[in-house]
């Protein structure tokens, strides 16, 4: 060998260690060296043993059963699953968790590692080990094959769905992780989560005997199928890149330019999925899909408005220097960037987006079946965004006047509170006064107009319309002077003159 081949050898190798995630590397190497880890994989390597020879030996069904593969599939299957359920995403955020503690945290602001890699390689070291506990288990899978009554393309098919919910759940509980709450409220939610672990795995797990019994073959040749699984495929992973998003956000420093990679991502997938969506529609001469579009967007984007009252007021040093010079590209880069202003009008841009898509989309089609429903739901998703709007607002309002010493982050609960005040206590008053006989349908209405989800109230429609839409234009009047400031003070930084910060 040459010392010019040598050299060139050597360049790719470290090109090769440079490229792996440090992240990817360091927790493999923890769990190859944790007892826990290894306990927990020779634990479910025994199980799957004992459970498989004890059918084996002792059960008659196992040689006369036409359905003994199926059923033996089925237990392996729930162990497996269950135990990746439990473990992965526990043992992922129990880690990050403890990173992100107040005594570790400045680990991630010192560190030359960028946001992104480190949420991208504690997910692919959640994926390693997931992939590890599926491979050694999967011998034991394939052996019921041999016990008839399955097929090997449902197995590999089932085993993937369970590979990927996992990958999924370990995705939620970074986000989770990376919450900058204390210790106990983090403890809480990660209750929640496992609540909503055991319910997805109940779920799923009542779906395998469905698919096991008319097989998948049978399946791949139902468009009502394909239909359920793309649409709940697209919607998860829409879902976990938007918590992927949030997640490097959450662990950003507050002075570096968070929103923009997230407020990205969801431009994109909102109009990716509204093609997919409006294509998908006029192909099978149904509007549910774009209703479904519709609906799951605005959710979002309603969202965004307790997320945008709760951003910064003023631009750190660190966003303005990322400000174009070109007042045009800034122009479009004031919907994406950082900051309160930004995030309540790309919050309100990308609502009024979805709805006159939505417009238009029935003016193409008007000769359709089920537009009017189409209708009353945009109709209904754009007075919760006026009421949501409202009720963030006023919050932000109430504690800027009255709780000025509570952080700005903590807008989103004022108004969260100021929705549980308008929703119930209205509604109590009325239970009140009209328990008895004169309690009607036409007066029930009246007192639920400060719920933002009576919409479903069709009579009344018009009165919370005006409520929420004369609110809005107060709440907009009121904040005019705050936010022509925030425009304006939304141009580069010029090193030349002004003081650095």
């Amino acid at each position: 060998m040459t010392a010019e081949s040598a050299l060139k050898a050597n360049g790719f190798r470290a090109w090769i260690g440079d490229a792996i995630n440090p992240i990817v590397v360091k927790e493999m190497r923890q769990a190859s060296q944790s007892r826990f880890v290894t306990a927990m994989l020779m634990t479910l390597l025994g199980i799957q043993l004992v459970a498989l020879g004890i059918y084996l030996l002792f059960s008659d069904e196992a040689t006369t059963s036409f359905d003994a593969g199926r059923q033996v599939f089925t237990v392996l299957l729930g162990v497996v699953f269950g135990a990746g359920m439990l473990f992965t995403p526990l043992y992922t955020a129990i880690r990050l968790a403890a990173e992100r503690s107040d005594a570790q945290v400045d680990l991630f602001f010192i560190t030359t590692i960028k946001p992104r890699r480190i949420i991208t390689g504690k997910l692919a070291a959640a994926t390693a080990i997931n992939s590890l506990m599926f491979s050694a288990c999967l011998p034991f899978m394939t052996l019921t094959y041999f016990l008839r009554g399955i097929d090997l393309p449902s197995i590999f098919l089932l085993m993937v769905i369970c590979f990927l919910t996992i990958i999924a759940c370990s995705q939620l509980a970074i986000f989770v992780a990376c919450m900058p709450i204390n210790r106990i409220f983090k403890i809480a939610l990660g209750l929640v989560c496992l609540i909503l672990f055991f319910i997805i795995y109940v779920a799923l797990m009542s779906s395998v005997s469905r698919i096991l019994f008319f097989g998948v073959g049978s399946q791949f040749n139902s468009w009502e199928f394909w239909q359920v699984a793309l649409t709940a495929l697209g919607v998860v992973g829409a879902l976990c890149g938007l918590l992927f998003f949030l997640s490097v956000a959450l662990i950003s420093p507050h002075a570096a330019n968070r929103a923009l990679p997230t407020r990205l991502y969801l431009t994109a997938v909102w109009l990716a999925s509204g093609i997919i969506a409006s294509v998908w529609s006029a192909r099978i001469g149904n509007y549910e899909p774009v209703d479904i579009w519709m609906v799951l967007n605005s959710i979002v984007f309603i969202a965004s408005l307790f997320v945008a009252v709760s951003e910064r007021d003023t631009l750190g040093r660190r966003v303005r220097l990322a400000i174009p010079v070109s007042w045009w590209k800034r122009f479009f880069t004031f919907f994406f960037f950082s900051g309160s202003a930004s995030a309540l009008v790309w919050a309100w841009v990308m609502i009024g987006l979805t709805l006159a898509w939505v417009g238009a989309w029935r003016k193409i089609f008007g000769s359709m079946n089920g537009l009017d429903s189409l209708g009353d739901n945009a109709t209904w998703m754009s007075g919760v965004a006026a009421y949501i709007f409202c009720y963030a607002a006023c919050g932000a309002l109430l504690r800027r006047r009255l709780f000025s010493w509570v952080g700005i982050e903590l807008n989103w609960l004022f108004g969260a509170v100021l929705i549980g005040i308008g929703a119930i206590i209205p509604f109590l008053i009325g239970v009140l006064f009209f328990l008895g006989s004169n309690w009607q349908l036409e007066e029930y209405g009246y007192w639920l107009i400060g719920n933002p989800f009576a919409w479903w109230n069709k009579p009344f429609r018009s009165l919370y319309a005006a409520v929420g839409i004369g609110g809005a234009a107060i709440i907009v009047l009121m904040c005019r002077r705050w936010f022509i400031e925030r425009v304006r003070s939304f141009r580069p930084l010029n090193i030349d003159t002004e003081p650095r910060a």
